[in-house]
């Protein structure tokens, strides 16, 4: 199993900030080896003012013209890279989130100390790499934090119980095919987190 990870900088100068920001970037980076790009398809049309900065301002085609202009920059999928370079062993952290995950996990008043927190390393020459460190509270928090996510997802592995039960019983009736697509469908992350952006959002699936 090979593992890249997302470049939080990265995410956020693309697309919001000139293409030319994220090439300086880039060059500042030259000797990590790699920089991964992986980010929401949404930001490239379908969040407001997306559609008209991406293609209208043309900032994708700026973008794409940016990087085969850099003679220093290499554009690789991850099998080219894997090919051409050795890997190395890495330690995953114990559970897959975003450090805004962290936050929004934690009560209130700690998630604004987290916060100001953050910002306070900000100002130092090297904060944002201190700023990793910072963890937040753990992802199952929001299960407390919100008992109506709690109990909707208790009850969807009550379910999910179920539907694998009788379909080890009976694994081609259609009825209970379409009962495990239903519940795949409602394992899909967005039901079971609460963030800045509305009811639930939240990039760790919680569904399994």
């Amino acid at each position: 199993m090979a593992v890249f990870p997302i470049n939080q900088r990265l995410r956020y100068l693309v697309p919001f900030s000139d293409p030319g920001e994220s090439l300086r970037y880039l060059e500042g980076r030259r000797g990590a080896g790699a920089v991964t790009m992986v980010d929401d398809g949404e930001k490239f049309g379908a969040w407001p003012g997306t559609d008209r900065l991406v293609y209208g301002e043309r900032w994708l085609e700026r973008f794409l013209d940016a990087l085969r202009a850099a003679p220093w920059l290499h554009v690789s999928t991850f099998s080219r890279y894997l090919d051409a370079r050795a890997a190395r062993r890495a330690g995953l952290p114990s559970d897959r989130r975003v450090h805004r995950d962290g936050e929004w996990a934690l009560p209130p008043a700690a998630s604004a100390e987290l916060t100001a927190a953050r910002h306070r390393l900000q100002d130092l020459p090297d904060g944002e790499r201190l700023a990793r460190l910072l963890r937040g509270g753990f992802f199952r928090n929001f299960l407390l934090k919100y008992p109506e996510i709690g109990d909707a997802y208790w009850k969807m592995l009550r379910l999910s119980r179920k539907v694998h039960e009788a379909s080890a019983a009976r694994p081609r009736d259609p009825r209970l095919l379409a009962a495990r697509e239903r519940l795949w469908q409602g394992q899909a992350n967005d039901a079971y987190w609460h963030g800045v952006f509305g009811a639930a959002t939240c990039r760790t699936c919680a569904g399994r």
